[in-house]
């Protein structure tokens, strides 16, 4: 297990685009479980980093339509958000995203 999991992840150890490493690749990221674990993750978690880039990209910066789709908890802004606060998924949001 640890030789194929060390091959597997030296391969893609520097790739910008890899979110993390996940023992169950049945997890996707409409998972709200995987979503609160990421978003519990330090603010200097590439990780969460990565997530939070994810959303800005998305919403195209407009923070009001992540409000659309996200309660936010602990954070009013994307700088509030980069450093730390939760977001949850608002009943009758977009599933889309």
């Amino acid at each position: 297990m640890d030789e194929t999991a060390r091959d597997q992840i030296l391969a893609v150890r520097d790739d910008p685009h890899l979110l993390g490493y996940y023992t169950d690749n049945e997890l996707g990221w409409w998972n709200a479980t995987l979503f609160k674990m990421t978003l519990e993750q330090p603010a200097r978690s590439t990780q969460r980093q990565r997530l939070v880039q994810l959303l800005r990209e998305s919403y195209k910066e407009d923070w009001n339509k992540l409000l659309l789709d996200f309660e936010p908890e602990n954070a009013g802004s994307w700088a509030e958000l980069k450093r730390g606060g939760a977001l949850y998924l608002r009943p009758g949001a977009r599933e889309s995203m």
